[in-house]
């Protein structure tokens, strides 16, 4: 067995899929009231692209949640 494959365990992906469905959910209930479609919220579990994600609705302009 290689290192790797003795770090990537199943229970430690399941720990981190549950990690990071305490931030996407809260997210998806922020986004959907600023008025943008909660699937952004999916971006939580892939790090790099949940930064890039964050850039775009930073620079973004803001929306109403009824327009």
């Amino acid at each position: 067995m290689t290192p790797m494959q003795a770090f990537l365990t199943p229970q430690l992906l399941l720990y981190l899929f549950i990690f990071s469905s305490l931030f996407a959910i809260p997210a998806g209930i922020v986004l959907k009231r600023w008025g943008y479609s909660p699937a952004w919220a999916l971006l939580c579990y892939f790090p790099l692209l949940a930064m890039v994600g964050l850039w775009v609705l930073a620079l973004s302009p803001k929306r109403a949640a009824g327009a």
